[in-house]
């Protein structure tokens, strides 16, 4: 090779990071840049945590299966196959042992019980979606609560056509109408890990009347959730209208919230 053909090879690999085959030829194949969390397989940048087709190292995953963390989890079934946990399914949702589609709506009553001081809406929606991650629940969720401005009705970003329904799987109502009719199908009395509250410990904060709109008055919502005196709750074993406009009580009294997917 002539010394400026040399030094035209070496140009090439600073000026484009190539690989260089020579004999009587100059062949630059470029080298393909990712950025953060990214892998090069087969000449893409792909993100190797999730993708089922370069799962971990490149390597794909089979059918049937889905890539979480960097590992090929084999098996997962479609709706109504038997499954024991979320990732055991194709839509990330197994309620009730049984693999469920990816548009019904979780609904569940919190496991922990708080004093009217919830640090507001913004803190029980907080609160909700820490218990839901805690068990590994997809999706987010918002509080069926209200303050003396805001309500279900104003505050859900999904009113949803399609059914809420609890963890184990059972329909608490086939939509938003339903919903907000005044009846359940289902009480809405067990918890993100699928515990049933029982006594009196299924009283649930709410100040929310049957429609999902704010109760009449400024004096039941433990001021705003900040604290105050009295508040109205919901019944969780009811399937009636006391389900979310019950007793007013003391607002240093424990009791759960209700938390609803997005």
């Amino acid at each position: 090779m002539s010394k400026s053909l040399s030094i035209l090879v070496f140009a090439f690999v600073l000026l484009f990071g190539s690989r260089v085959i020579a004999a009587d030829k100059v062949v630059v194949i470029p080298l393909v840049t990712c950025g953060d969390g990214l892998t090069t397989c087969s000449g893409e940048c792909v993100d190797t945590m999730t993708n089922p087709s370069f799962c971990g190292g490149c390597t794909p995953c089979g059918a049937n299966s889905f890539c979480k963390q960097g590992v090929c989890i084999g098996g997962a079934g479609s709706t109504g196959d038997t499954c024991t946990a979320h990732d055991e399914c194709l839509s990330g949702r197994c309620l009730g042992g049984t693999c469920a589609d990816d548009q019904r709506k979780i609904v569940f009553v919190s496991s922990e019980s708080y004093t009217g001081n919830l640090g507001g809406l913004q803190g029980a929606d907080a609160k909700c979606n820490k218990l839901a991650n805690a068990a590994d629940l997809p999706g987010s969720y918002i509080a069926w609560l209200s303050d003396s401005l805001h309500s279900p009705l104003t505050r859900f970003n999904t009113k949803a056509d399609v059914p809420y329904v609890r963890v184990d799987g059972k329909v608490v109502q086939q939509n938003w109408s339903g919903l907000t009719s005044g009846e359940l199908l289902s009480p809405i009395n067990l918890d993100e890990n699928s515990f049933a509250l029982i006594g009196v410990l299924r009283w649930v904060w709410t100040n929310t009347r049957i429609e999902g709109i704010r109760a009449d008055g400024d004096f039941f919502n433990c001021d705003d959730w900040l604290g105050g005196y009295d508040g109205i709750i919901g019944d969780t074993e009811s399937t009636i209208g006391s389900w979310t406009y019950g007793l007013l009580i003391p607002c240093d009294i424990p009791s759960h919230i209700y938390c609803v997917e997005q």
